[in-house]
């Protein structure tokens, strides 16, 4: 007989999309470099040191940083790439959360269309709050991006 679930336990799918007006192989490279990961992961008040993100982007490679919110906890996100196909799709794992994500990246003519699809996310992470923790998030990459195609 399996136990009895309780509401933490509960867990469900969660997914976001954004066109950001970048070509692909630049938000490619927001999502696969420590430096540009860390200055728009997370969302806002949330902080990620450059120094705590170690990066090994392949099959089978490793993830992890350190999210600092506004007053000082942090959170380690740590996790396994299960799937990388350049530039269009990365697939990872967070066992700590049981969380697995897809992140799609289509190309729309000079621009990218970015989806990020999560499932087994504890009911306490789905809703309202963070779908705005993600579009947040979304307008940090588009404030990097443009950084990077205004010159």
């Amino acid at each position: 007989m399996s136990a009895p679930t309780n509401k933490d336990d509960r867990r469900g799918e969660f997914t976001i999309s954004r066109v950001v007006n970048a070509p692909r192989d630049l938000v490619w490279q927001a999502f696969t470099e420590p430096e540009h990961l860390a200055a728009f992961w997370g969302g806002p008040g949330i902080t990620v040191p450059v120094e705590s993100v170690t990066l090994d982007v392949r099959p089978g490679g490793s993830f992890e940083l350190k999210m600092v919110a506004p007053d000082g906890a942090e959170f380690q996100n740590r996790g396994e790439y299960v799937k990388v196909d350049k530039p269009s799709r990365i697939v990872f794992t967070e066992p700590d959360m049981g969380i697995t994500a897809t992140i799609t990246f289509v190309k729309i003519e000079d621009k990218t269309e970015v989806t990020i699809h999560q499932v087994g996310v504890p009911e306490q992470f789905l809703g309202p709050e963070s779908e705005a923790g993600f579009a947040a998030m979304f307008d940090m990459l588009e404030a990097l991006l443009d950084q990077w195609t205004d010159g």
